[in-house]
């Protein structure tokens, strides 16, 4: 064999083996795409059943929002019913409680036209020997019935390519060789019949060539459209991952709405327990005041009847008034201070205030400062000052750390001006009293 045709044999071999090794590549990527062609389609059937079940699940919570909401606002119009009877009733105990008021004012000027008309009879009987006294009874006055108790107002309130096989040559790799000194005749025939075959096997590969190049074209243009699929199933991916993203934040937002409604009618229902507990302790108090009223109407009946016997026995009646009217002043005491703590509770009632915080008096002179004692590690700001209640609001709450009880300083330009005391802590904002102030605070000093 030349040396010639063993280079072309050579270079076709090589041009085969690279041929195959291509194929092999393609029919690999093939696969591998259809794999993940595949596995896409699972996860998209997967997703749009996610998808599915989202919307169901948000179908379901904004209908329990809406049945929430709707029981929420019948709530609110039997409280506000209720708000409307006891303000009525209120004002009726109030009425009362001034009637009583006038009584008192009453019977205690009878009670001083008394003491003066024996004192008089005390006088003429140091200038008589024997005088004569005329009795005169004074009918009672009738008194005005207490009203049942009012309610204290509340507050306003989400395609497999066939592999490439190698041809196979059609002479007889054992052919035998014919040395010169047999003959030039048979040498080169010998040569010529091995070039037709030679040439007869170089067009077998070139015929294959061509068609395995074919093929090559074929899958190329498959693995192009294959990657043009698979860019689209990734487009509509995101597009589902948006989708399912959307989903979850609405739900989430559902769930927020449902969580506040919640919490609003837990409100509702705490404050009603607040009015009951209110109204019962206004009720005690007014049965409290018609027991006391009682009890001296009765004493005044009794001071009457106790009137006509110091004007039978002027002698001995003396130190009796005296001790009945100590214990008519001590009656007065009584209902004075049951009116007063009365009146306090049913005007603290109608205060509206930031429960529950408790804010303390101004201070006054004398303050004494001591920065030590604010707990350090915390930046933040003053937000808003309440000159009146004596209270301040900052931006650091929970999420810096502050607890109730902390002390916090104030400064300005580094300069230490207060100290505070936190007596009730949001998330994101605290409220605080002022301990000790050195000069008036106001919005963007700096709390540490």
């Amino acid at each position: 064999m030349s040396k010639a045709a063993k280079q072309s044999l050579f270079i076709l071999v090589f041009l085969l083996i690279g041929s195959v090794i291509y194929a092999g590549k393609v029919s690999l990527d093939k696969d591998k795409l259809a794999k993940e062609n595949k596995k896409l389609s699972q996860e998209l059937l997967q997703v749009s059943k996610s998808e599915k079940n989202l919307q169901e699940v948000s179908g379901k919570l904004k209908k329990d929002l809406e049945t929430q909401a709707k029981i929420a606002d019948d709530q609110k119009r039997e409280y506000q019913k209720k708000v409307t009877a006891a303000e009525s009733r209120v004002e009726k105990l109030l009425k009362d409680i001034d009637t009583v008021t006038k009584d008192r004012d009453k019977w205690e000027k009878r009670i001083e036209s008394v003491k003066n008309e024996r004192d008089k009879l005390l006088a003429k009987l140091k200038e008589k020997p024997e005088p004569q006294i005329i009795y005169k009874e004074r009918p009672p006055e009738p008194k005005p019935e207490p009203s049942p108790s009012p309610l204290p107002e509340p507050e306003k309130i989400e395609k497999k390519v066939p592999a490439i096989t190698m041809p196979q040559p059609s002479y007889d790799t054992r052919t035998k060789v014919v040395s010169r000194d047999e003959g030039n005749e048979e040498y080169w025939a010998s040569v010529l019949r091995d070039k037709a075959e030679l040439e007869i096997a170089l067009k077998k590969l070139k015929d294959e060539v061509s068609s395995h190049s074919v093929e090559v074209v074929e899958v190329t243009r498959e693995n192009n459209e294959l990657k043009v699929k698979l860019d689209i199933l990734n487009h509509e991916k995101e597009e589902v991952d948006r989708e399912i993203a959307y989903k979850e934040n609405l739900v989430n937002s559902l769930s927020l709405e449902l969580a506040r409604s919640k919490n609003d009618k837990k409100f509702v229902a705490d404050r009603v327990d607040k009015l009951t507990t209110e109204n019962s302790a206004l009720r005690e108090q007014l049965g409290q005041l018609v027991s006391t009223k009682g009890a001296l109407e009765k004493t005044i009946v009794r001071l009457t009847q106790e009137k006509r016997n110091i004007e039978s026995q002027l002698g001995k009646t003396d130190s009796l008034i005296q001790s009945k009217i100590d214990e008519i002043w001590e009656i007065k005491e009584s209902i004075d201070q049951a009116f007063k703590s009365t009146s306090d509770k049913v005007t603290s009632s109608s205060e509206v205030e930031l429960p529950p915080i408790v804010v303390s008096a101004e201070g006054g002179p004398g303050i004494s400062f001591n920065p030590e004692e604010a707990s350090p590690g915390y930046d933040g700001r003053v937000v808003s000052v309440n000159e009146e209640n004596n209270f301040v609001i900052v931006d650091i709450g929970e999420g810096s750390g502050i607890n109730v009880g902390d002390n916090l300083s104030v400064y300005r330009d580094s300069q230490y001006i207060a100290r505070l005391e936190v007596i009730q802590v949001r998330n994101d904002i605290s409220a605080a009293d002022i301990r000790d102030q050195w000069s008036r605070l106001k919005a963007g000093d700096i709390v540490r």
